[in-house]
C-alpha cells in the first residue's frame, strides 16, 4: 500500500538528489530497522496497529529500492551480460522468498521463554532484516553509477567508477564516450515534463509501448503469484494442512521459485 500509493513515486526525486547508491543505502536502513522493530510489538489490536504501522514504514524503504536496484544494475554492466546482471534481482528476489520460508520453519518450534505473545514469530519477522544487513555492509564499497555521475557532469568521479567495473581502462573510457553521446542526443530531444507526459499518449508508437508494458507489469501481479509467494502458508492452514506441514509445502514452492529462475537468468541474453 505505502510502496504503490507513495514510495515508488519518491524514486525519481530520490535518484536525482541522492544518486543511485545512496538510495539503495538509505532505503535498506529503513527497510533493516523496520523489520528489526516488527519483532517488538505488542499483541492484540494495539499490535495490528504496531504491526501495520511498522509494514508502512517498510513499505518506505521497499518502494525506491525496488526501483532503483534494476536501474543501477543496468546502468553499471555492459551490453553482452546486462539482461544476465538485470535478472540477478529476480533471482534474489526468489531467493530472498524462500529463505523467508526457512527461515519460519526454524523459528517455529522456538518456546516463548516467558515473552508475550511468543516469541517465534517475532524472529520471523525480525530475520527479514539480515538481507538488509548484508548490502548495507556491502553498497560503500560498490562504484557510483558512472551514467548518473555523468549526468551531474562527475566526469572524473564517472571514469574512476567506470574502470572498476571494466577489465581494461580503454575498454572504460570506449564505454564513457558511448553514453556521453548517448546522452548529448538525449538533451538534444529534451522535452518539458508536461509534453512527454502528453507525448506518452498521442503518440502512436509512445503509446503502444505504454499499453504493452503496463499489461505485462499488470498481468504478472494479477494472476495471482504474490498471493501465492506471500500467503500460501495461510491458504494450505485452510485445505487443512497442520501448521508445520503448512510450511513444508509453502518452502517446496519457495524452492521451485527459486531454481526456475535459473533458465531466464541463462538464456535472456540469447
Amino acid at each position: 500500500l505505502c510502496c504503490a500509493g507513495f514510495s515508488c513515486w519518491t524514486t525519481d526525486w530520490l535518484n536525482n538528489k541522492m544518486g543511485r547508491k545512496n538510495v539503495i543505502f538509505f532505503t535498506c536502513v529503513i527497510s533493516a530497522i523496520s523489520c528489526f522493530l516488527q519483532g517488538f510489538g505488542p499483541t492484540g489490536v494495539r499490535g495490528w496497529h504496531y504491526l501495520f504501522g511498522m509494514r508502512l514504514v517498510l513499505g518506505l524503504g521497499l518502494g525506491p529500492k525496488s526501483a532503483t536496484t534494476n536501474v543501477y544494475l543496468a546502468e553499471c554492466s555492459s551490453k553482452q551480460i546486462r539482461g544476465s546482471v538485470t535478472m540477478m534481482w529476480q533471482v534474489n528476489t526468489a531467493f530472498g522468498i524462500m529463505w523467508g520460508y526457512v527461515f519460519s520453519l526454524i523459528f517455529y518450534r522456538v518456546p516463548a521463554r516467558g515473552i508475550a505473545g511468543g516469541l517465534n514469530w517475532r524472529l520471523m519477522l525480525g530475520s527479514a532484516m539480515i538481507p538488509a544487513l548484508l548490502v548495507l555492509i556491502q553498497i560503500p564499497f560498490c562504484p557510483e553509477s558512472p551514467r548518473w555521475l555523468m549526468g551531474k557532469d562527475r566526469y572524473l568521479e564517472a571514469y574512476e567508477s567506470t574502470v572498476k567495473i571494466r577489465p581494461h581502462k580503454i575498454l572504460a573510457c570506449r564505454d564513457m564516450f558511448y553514453q556521453h553521446i548517448l546522452m548529448m542526443e538525449e538533451e538534444s530531444l529534451a522535452l518539458p515534463f508536461s509534453t512527454r507526459l502528453k507525448e506518452m499518449v498521442t503518440v502512436r508508437r509512445n503509446r503502444n509501448g505504454l499499453l504493452a508494458s503496463c499489461i505485462c507489469a499488470f498481468m504478472q501481479q494479477f494472476c495471482g503469484i504474490n498471493v501465492i509467494a506471500y500467503y500460501s502458508s495461510t491458504i494450505f492452514l485452510s485445505g487443512g494442512f497442520n501448521e508445520i506441514s503448512a510450511l513444508c509445502a509453502s518452502l517446496g514452492f519457495g524452492l521451485i521459485n527459486f531454481f526456475f529462475a535459473f533458465p531466464a537468468f541463462f538464456m535472456i541474453d540469447k
